[in-house]
C-alpha cells in the first residue's frame, strides 16, 4: 500500500509500483515517493497549494496575488469591475488571461481580464490553483497569456471549518507621500473572518464549449448641452475672447443598445507516453467568436447581417517532455502552438456607440463669434 501521493490540479502524477515474487503467505508492502516533477507534461507554469495561501502574508486576501510567486508573472491590484486583481504574464497586457474556477469560465467578457476574475472567491475556499504561462494543451484556450485554473475545497457530510482573525496594523505601514503632505486619513486597521464550508499509454481528452455573453449600454451624457471656452478666465460680456467657442449636445436622445456575443470552441488532445522517459502531446483546438455588428449604411455590404466573422482560428498544439536521467527530477520540455485571444464585447462597443453606427451622438456645431 502506498500513501501520501500528491495529485495536483492539472498535473499527471506517475507512480511506479514494483511487486516482488513471494509465497502465498508472504505480505508485500510497496512504499515510495511521488516524483516532484511532472515528466509527462510540456506545459510551462506551476501550482500554488492551500498551504501557501494560508501560511504566506497577503495584502487584500485575494488568491490572485499569489500568482506572482511563479516566474514571469507580475500581479497588480485593480479597482475596476468587481475589485479583483489582475496579472501581467511575460510582459503581455493584463486582459490576455483566462480565469477558470472549477473548470467554469470566470472572466469579465465585457472589459476583459484587466480587472481580474469575474467572481472574487474567498481565499480560504481555494484548495489550490494551477497557472499555465505557455505551451498549454488544446483543452485550454481563449488567451495568449496565462490560464489560471482554480479549484475550490470540497465539502463533507460533517459540518467543519475554520475561524481566524486577520489583523493588519496600520502603524507598521508608512503613510503615502501625498497623504502625509496633505494630512489625509488612511485606512487604519483591518479585520476579517471566514467560516468555510486513461486508456493505456494514451491520455485522450476532447470537448466542446459554448458561451453567450451580453450587456446593455446606456449613455445619457451631454443631454443638457455643454459650452466649451477657449480659456480658463472668467466670462466677461465686454470681452469677445471670453465667449464660448463651441456648444455640444447629444442628439436626438440618449444612447441605449443591447449587445451580445457567442463564444464557441472545440478541442481534441492526446498525451502519449511512448516509454518511461518520453511523452508526446498532440492536440488541436478551434475557436470562433461571433459578435453581431450590423453593417447599416455600409456600401461594402448589401446585407447588413453579413457582418465579418473570424472563422480561421485553428490552433495546433505539439510538444514533448523527456525525463533526462529517468529519475523524475530533471525534465526537458519543448512545444509549438497557435494561441488566440477571445474577442470581448467591450472591444466592439465603440463602433456601435460612436460614429456612423450610433443612433445617438454628440453634435458639435460652431458657435459664431
Amino acid at each position: 500500500m502506498q500513501r501520501d501521493i500528491l495529485v495536483s490540479v492539472g498535473k499527471t502524477t506517475s507512480v511506479d509500483v514494483r511487486l516482488e515474487v513471494g509465497g502465498v503467505e508472504e505480505q508485500v508492502t510497496v512504499t515510495g515517493e511521488a516524483p516532484l516533477v511532472d515528466v509527462t507534461s510540456k506545459e510551462v507554469g506551476g501550482n500554488i497549494t492551500s498551504r501557501e495561501l494560508i501560511d504566506l502574508p497577503t495584502v487584500n486576501r485575494n488568491f490572485i496575488g499569489f500568482v506572482g510567486l511563479l516566474p514571469g508573472i507580475v500581479p497588480n491590484i485593480s479597482n475596476e469591475s468587481f475589485g479583483s486583481d489582475s496579472i501581467s504574464v511575460n510582459g503581455q497586457d493584463s486582459r490576455y488571461n483566462n480565469y477558470l474556477l472549477d473548470g467554469a469560465n470566470n472572466n469579465d467578457d465585457v472589459i476583459g481580464q484587466r480587472a481580474g476574475t469575474q467572481a472574487r472567491t474567498a481565499i480560504e475556499s481555494i484548495q489550490e490553483f494551477q497557472v499555465l504561462t505557455g505551451q498549454f494543451d488544446a483543452e485550454f484556450g481563449r488567451t495568449t497569456g496565462a490560464v489560471i485554473n482554480a479549484v475550490t475545497k470540497q465539502g463533507t457530510n460533517q459540518f467543519r471549518g475554520s475561524a481566524f482573525g486577520f489583523f493588519q496594523d496600520a502603524a507598521l505601514t508608512k503613510r503615502d507621500y501625498f497623504a502625509e503632505r496633505d494630512d489625509l486619513d488612511k485606512l487604519e486597521d483591518t479585520f476579517s473572518w471566514f467560516v468555510p464550508g486513461k486508456r493505456g499509454d494514451h491520455d485522450v481528452k476532447f470537448g466542446l464549449q459554448y458561451q453567450y455573453s451580453s450587456q446593455r449600454f446606456t449613455d445619457q451624457g451631454g443631454m443638457n448641452g455643454t459650452f466649451s471656452f477657449p480659456t480658463n478666465g472668467p466670462f466677461d460680456p465686454t470681452d469677445p475672447s471670453s465667449y464660448p467657442e463651441r456648444f455640444s449636445i447629444r442628439v436626438p436622445g440618449g444612447s441605449n443598445f443591447y449587445q451580445g456575443g457567442h463564444n464557441m470552441a472545440a478541442f481534441a488532445q492526446d498525451k502519449w507516453r511512448m516509454n518511461s522517459k518520453l511523452t508526446l502531446s498532440l492536440g488541436l483546438r478551434y475557436d470562433v467568436d461571433i459578435l453581431p455588428l450590423l453593417e447599416v449604411d455600409n456600401p461594402m455590404f448589401t446585407d447588413p447581417h453579413d457582418y465579418p466573422v473570424d472563422r480561421n482560428n485553428v490552433g495546433p498544439r505539439l510538444g514533448f517532455s523527456y525525463d533526462l536521467l529517468g529519475d523524475g527530477k530533471t525534465v526537458l520540455r519543448g512545444g509549438y502552438g497557435l494561441f488566440y485571444n477571445s474577442t470581448r464585447i467591450g472591444q466592439v462597443s465603440g463602433y456601435i456607440n460612436d460614429g456612423v453606427f450610433s443612433d445617438s451622438f454628440t453634435a458639435p456645431p460652431r458657435v459664431p463669434c
